[in-house]
């Protein structure tokens, strides 16, 4: 167990650490536009290890759940709520133990919250355009006079201004709308996601990788939701089923 509790340990909180700052930072440069980088720095840096403290407590809990465990109670495993199989406890808890240490897993969770980033701005820069016609086209219909004042002085604005200046402007405002866009449409999606079925809209790749080994360990090539429960065995033949 010595190599769960050091070196791999160090490598999935350099992972991290690096790669959750470095989201942080660039997400919050980009929507100050550059112009408060200490804050930025400062927000990600406490962002970063907060989380990063949340994963070191998740770590000790299992190591003390695995110490505690006993090999006489077993874990069962249900894909799509049918028996697959079983394993003692303190496998499963080392499996679990061995994913939150696992470089790749880090990589592949950065992918997955990168996914749902770019899903989020794909819906901001498809949606907004045909959100802004829609809201045009009926502001039109309401009071022209209005939409045509208002359409006019932003044509005015533009062309008054020096061609350069006009293009940057134009491009940072659009840019912090979007990455705006984009975090209220990222909170909307998870907040409804959460409440609505009750699952984390964001996929688990530690999760992931428990999975896949629990189906390996069982021989079962189903896909499908995995949930696992404990039962103590009393006895020969009988035992004790345990939510877990």
């Amino acid at each position: 167990m010595s190599r769960l509790h050091t070196r791999s340990q160090l490598w999935g909180s350099v992972a991290l650490t690096s790669t959750l700052f470095l989201t942080f930072f660039l997400t919050m440069t980009a929507a100050t536009a550059g112009q408060s980088p200490a804050q930025a720095t400062g927000l990600a840096a406490l962002t970063t290890f907060a989380i990063e403290y949340a994963r070191r407590q998740k770590l000790a809990r299992l190591q003390a759940d695995l110490a505690r465990s006993a090999r006489s109670t077993e874990c069962v495993v249900r894909i799509n709520g049918v028996t697959a199989g079983s394993l003692p406890e303190p496998e499963y808890i080392e499996l679990r133990i061995r994913a939150m240490l696992s470089l790749r897993n880090y990589v592949g969770q950065f992918i997955e919250v990168l996914r749902f980033v770019l899903t989020c701005a794909a819906t901001v820069l498809v949606a907004g355009p045909l959100l802004i016609l829609w809201v045009l086209v009926i502001a039109s219909a309401v009071a022209p006079e209005t939409v045509r004042h208002d359409l006019l002085a932003i044509c005015t604005a533009l062309s008054s201004a020096p061609a350069t200046a006009s293009a940057a402007a134009m491009i940072s405002q659009l840019a912090r709308t979007v990455i705006t866009m984009t975090a209220t449409l990222g909170m909307l999606t998870f907040g409804v996601v959460m409440f609505f079925s009750n699952r984390f809209p964001i996929a688990s790749a530690f999760q992931r990788d428990v999975d896949e080994e629990l189906r390996r360990r069982t021989g079962s090539p189903v896909r499908g939701d995995v949930s696992v429960s404990r039962s103590v065995a009393h006895g020969a033949g009988s035992a004790t089923a345990i939510a877990g």
